[in-house]
Formats: C-alpha cells, structure tokens, sequence
C-alpha cells in the first residue's frame, strides 16, 4: 500500500478486536470474551481535506482514533500517514477551560511532542482546520480538534 502525494492518511481494512473478561457468580475467574471493535475499515484522506467522524456512542470513532494516532495497535490491517498525526479526541481533550484555544493548543502541541520551531505553524494550521479564526483567541469552554502536521 503506497500513498500518492495527495493523500495524509491512509487506512486499509482496519480491524480491532479487543477481549472482555466476563465473570458470573457461579464462575468466579470468568471467561475472556471477544469483541470486535473496528472490522475492516478502509478510507483515504486527501491532504487539506476536513473530514468528520459521525457515529452513535460506541461505535468506534474514538477507537479508530487512537489507532491512527498510534494508540492503539489494531488486531490487523494497515495505517500509512503521511507525516505527524496528533488527536486530541474526545468530549475533554484536556483542554483548559480558563485560556484560550491559542494556548491550549500551544500547550497541547507541546504535550504531544511538536518542537518548539513548529509550534506557530501548528497552532496555525489548527485555527484554519478547526475554520475557528478570532474564535481561537477566546475562552476554549469545551472544543474538540484534530490536526495533521
């Protein structure tokens, strides 16, 4: 699996499975149970494409997620990016309610590894993905952001 110049990322039949230990009271040391997290997934994103992730609660957005970013390593399958994927997932990515998206994502970026010659480059490229212009200069309150450098 190669990626053209025009695609960041590229996933190709993606599955995890993660196992359950379920314990009854007749069975105290229970049994491990599987379940299939992501099954055979298969998408490209084309660089400077936005794209949202839309499902019910529990239906592996952000577990798919997690494994883009190296996370979580999937039971089978193929994840080729091209360059630096950092997630900030989830309904708290940590995020500081008292500074502004400017910081947070300065903090955050920093948090994630992106060196200090990146860091306006990144917090850049975050207001133009996230399409927040003079938003990212106000109280962040509860917002989530996904970048790719």
């Amino acid at each position: 699996m190669e990626l053209s110049n025009n695609f960041t990322i590229k996933v190709e039949r993606l599955s995890l499975e993660y196992h359950e230990l379920i314990r009854k009271r007749n069975n105290p040391f229970g049994r491990i149970i599987p379940f299939q997290a992501l099954k055979e997934i298969d998408f490209e994103i084309g660089r400077g494409e936005t794209v949202a992730l839309l499902g019910r609660n529990g239906a592996g957005k952000t577990t798919l997620l997690s494994c883009i970013a190296g996370q979580l390593r999937p039971s089978s399958g193929k994840i080729i990016t091209d360059g630096r994927v950092i997630v900030l997932k989830g309904a708290d990515p940590g995020l500081v309610p008292d500074l502004s998206g400017r910081q947070n994502v300065t903090e955050l970026g920093s948090a994630y590894g992106v060196g200090d010659d990146e860091i306006s480059d990144f917090v850049a490229s975050v207001e133009e993905f996230a399409n927040l212009g003079s938003a990212i200069g106000t109280f962040a309150g509860g917002f989530a952001i996904a970048s790719l450098l």
